[in-house]
């Protein structure tokens, strides 16, 4: 059922769905905060809030807090402390499954984790490094990419991942001038276009 956790808008989280996140949602210990802001015009903020309250329905680790703001973000805090994972969208479709596993994997069980000696090549980087990933919504390999990069933000603190849906953020695709997505950017600098596996990133 995990490849099911593509949603859009007009089709919400079925009972299927329901019911499985709310089976894989019930050994959180820690209690999950989507610290959001966004403007209050934003065209994009329903879509967000209806993601979020069906999301928080699924187990009582789970709320969200709305700030006003400018723009449409939210980042993800465990007990209070941010993940340094950071959404610059209303996460649907493949983003979505970005969603849960970003959750399931800071908890310390997820499945996607990758083998040991790749953990220790992401544990050489010691100096801040701030990732960001400009994606589509409906872009499968975005959703890979981003996925593994939220698994090495959560292995190295010295990390920081922000996820930027395209579509939303148009200004700033045409001030980077990307043409494919995914695009990587790491400290300001593109590093990183399309499919891409842990070796290469």
């Amino acid at each position: 059922i995990l490849n099911k956790l593509c949603i859009n808008t007009k089709n919400m989280l079925d009972k299927e769905v329901i019911d499985y996140l709310q089976t894989v949602f019930e050994d959180l210990k820690s209690h999950y905060v989507f610290d959001v802001t966004m403007a209050s015009e934003h065209p994009h903020r329903e879509e967000l809030l209806d993601i979020l309250e069906d999301l928080v329905k699924c187990s009582s680790h789970l709320s969200y807090r709305v700030k006003e703001g400018t723009g449409l973000e939210f980042s993800l805090l465990k007990d209070g402390v941010d993940t340094r994972i950071k959404f610059r969208s209303a996460p649907n479709g493949h983003e979505f499954k970005t969603l849960v596993l970003a959750i399931v994997n800071s908890e310390g069980i997820g499945q996607n984790l990758p083998e040991e000696r790749i953990i220790q090549e992401m544990m050489k980087i010691t100096r801040p490094t701030h990732i960001v990933t400009y994606i589509s919504l409906n872009c499968t390999i975005c959703a890979e990419l981003t996925q593994m990069i939220n698994v090495m933000v959560l292995v190295n603190e010295n990390l920081s991942h922000e996820i930027v849906d395209g579509s939303i953020n148009k200004l700033e695709i045409i001030d980077n001038n990307i043409r494919v997505l995914p695009s990587v950017f790491v400290n300001g600098g593109l590093v990183h276009v399309g499919k891409g596996s842990y070796e290469e990133l």
